[in-house]
């Protein structure tokens, strides 16, 4: 990447100009970009992010077309299936009881990760590609809008009579205090400044209001086991690479706290997704099977004595009534 195609350092959560190398030579997982990118480390604040970072008006090309947030996939036999579990686990809270700060159906209800019902709520969806969780949550009785900064998405969305608007999580525009519930699902890590989006969430926010935030944890045993092949990398997509630390102190500079953990994926998810990731990283057929099964024994043994150290980093967060 041209220098002058790449915005210049500047640490979102601290500040800081200057950087350290944690993971060089990180190839594009699309394969639409030829360069080659870095994970930095803040020599202030130890927060990670991605370099060289593309300018904003440059970004799209680093997107496939047919990138999977921004297709409907609604119709398919897997996604009906999920939607169903969906629906049948917020009912089964929605219907349970009285004291419950998520939704709880046992352990379905904590791996879908759905908030609980609010008489007449409103919710937002940020990030919300053609709109498939739109769809869903309406089904469920809110009321619900998206923003989305694809256009080709927010039309596939709109096409389907939902409520999707075509912005930036930096910029939301909606008035302070409209929702009760905003959902940031794998967004976070692709925005420019995250510090910049907390706050505007907050804003939007009413007072005692939830966020159901999910990111990659990048200081999971998933992604230390496989290094640059450690998909949710998705260089240059993601900018951002949160450990739990520094998610909690972004939340903390907009004035929100985490309530609870939520799902933080399995170890047998996404193999051929790993592999896949090894093979274009450079590694041949038989070292890439060694790393995805070290990677997995790793977070097994892990789940196993009892840490939450998974892939995902997912936080039922509440601003302050």
């Amino acid at each position: 990447m041209d220098i002058a195609e790449a915005i210049e350092y500047r640490c979102d959560l601290c500040g800081g100009s200057s950087y350290t190398t944690d993971i060089p030579d990180v190839a594009d997982n699309s394969g639409r970009a030829q360069e080659l990118f870095s994970i930095v480390r803040c020599d202030s604040c130890g927060h990670f992010s991605t370099q060289p970072a593309p300018k904003p008006e440059l970004m799209a090309r680093y997107y496939p077309s047919q990138y999977y947030a921004h297709v409907d996939t609604a119709g398919t036999g897997k996604d009906r299936l999920k939607w169903y579990l969906k629906g049948k686990c917020y009912r089964g809270a929605a219907a349970g009881a009285e004291a419950v700060s998520v939704a709880m159906c046992g352990r379905l209800g904590r791996i879908l990760a759905e908030p609980p019902p609010v008489e007449n709520g409103r919710l937002l969806d940020v990030g919300c590609g053609a709109g498939e969780y739109v769809a869903f949550a309406q089904s469920q009785g809110w009321r619900v809008s998206g923003v989305e900064t694809d256009d080709e998405a927010v039309e596939v969305g709109s096409k389907r009579g939902l409520d999707i608007v075509q912005g930036m999580a930096e910029s939301l525009p909606f008035e302070n205090g409209t929702f009760d519930v905003v959902r940031l699902w794998q967004v976070l890590e692709h925005t420019y400044s995250p510090t910049k989006v907390i706050a505007e969430i907050n804003r939007i926010m009413k007072p005692g209001g939830h966020l159901l935030l999910s990111v990659p944890n990048f200081g999971g045993a998933q992604r230390r086991v496989l290094g640059k092949c450690w998909p949710h990398l998705d260089v240059p997509r993601h900018l951002h690479h949160f450990t739990a630390e520094t998610l909690d102190r972004v939340l903390t500079a907009g004035s929100l706290c985490k309530v609870q953990n939520l799902y933080s994926g399995l170890p047998f998810f996404e193999l051929r997704w790993r592999m896949a990731v090894c093979r274009l990283q450079g590694l041949d057929s038989a070292s890439a099977v060694k790393l995805v099964l070290k990677s997995v024994i790793r977070e097994s043994a892990g789940r196993l004595a009892g840490n939450k150290d998974g892939v995902y980093l997912t936080w039922w967060v509440q601003k302050p009534v």
